[in-house]
């Protein structure tokens, strides 16, 4: 096991060389998107803080299901740096570009893909059982997790648990308020729920739209087994007065989530200040 572990590594450093060295001759930063490098034929590097192994399987994980989402070719480790993902380019640009330009006929097409989409991923064979955890069995990475990750964790109650441990009771906050903020957040732990294949971060900037249509899911650094709602309640979490992107998750949601995102609000409003911006 150790000389597998070893060698294992090895080829992880040398895919970081091979990556190291397309950046540096060929790569050109996709703009405002520094981590970013588009390479001649059609590829892709992505080089960020965020970016572990785990999310290499975790793409390739999504591509099993029939989910649209880049081809992910090898993962790249660099000494006392972040890893590397080396990847196909898809066209497309972010949802939250062109939502505005599309036909009502169009917007409709990519909510009844996105629906589909949590269907096939809620619907996939969970091999962990209750543990909440990447794709491998690790630690999820998360915004939502103090440091940047969290768990593995054995169950939703230890998750939970973990999660709500980093409650803080703001200057400005009276010690009601407070009790009642966390009396809310614990309210989600009397609601079962299925652990399921989650993306974490299904925001508007992930989803790609070419023609009219999802052409790919991206950045699956924070993907795993969580539970049911976490997909929805974490992409909610601002929800300013008259944007059109809270009304689209509400649209895809197999669920509506209502208690759950009333608890889980509660828990973001006290755990917010731990939160880690990948």
């Amino acid at each position: 096991m150790a000389k597998g572990y070893e060698k294992h590594n090895y080829v992880n450093a040398f895919w970081g060389f091979v990556h190291r060295f397309l950046v540096r001759y060929f790569g050109n930063p996709i703009a405002s998107e520094t981590a970013i490098f588009e390479l001649p034929f059609g590829l892709i590097i992505k080089w960020s803080t965020g970016t572990r192994e785990e999310e290499l399987h975790s793409m390739r994980y999504a591509r099993s299901l029939g989910l649209p989402v880049p081809r992910g070719i090898c993962y790249g480790s660099h000494r006392n740096k972040p890893g590397s993902i080396l990847m196909t380019k898809v066209e497309g640009r972010i949802l939250s570009d062109v939502w505005k330009q599309l036909n009502p006929s169009e917007q409709e097409t990519i909510r009844s893909q996105m629906r589909s989409y949590l269907e096939i991923m809620r619907s996939a064979r969970n091999p962990w059982g209750s543990r909440i955890c990447s794709v491998t069995g690790s630690a999820i990475r998360s915004v939502r997790a103090p440091g940047g990750l969290i768990g593995p964790c054995k169950d939703e109650e230890k998750f939970h648990q973990g999660l709500i441990f980093h409650a803080f009771q703001h200057p400005m906050m009276d010690d009601a308020a407070y009790s009642r903020l966390i009396d809310t957040a614990k309210q989600i732990r009397t609601i079962p729920h299925d652990i399921v294949f989650t993306h974490g971060d299904l925001w508007h900037h992930n989803i790609l739209v070419h023609n009219g249509r999802v052409s790919a899911i991206l950045d699956w650094e924070s993907a795993g087994w969580y539970p049911e709602y976490w997909e929805i309640t974490t992409v909610l979490r601002f929800r300013p007065e008259g944007w059109w992107w809270p009304e689209f998750v509400r649209s895809i949601s197999p669920h509506p989530y209502e208690e759950e995102q009333e608890s889980d609000g509660a828990l973001i409003e006290l755990t917010g200040s731990s939160f880690e911006f990948l």
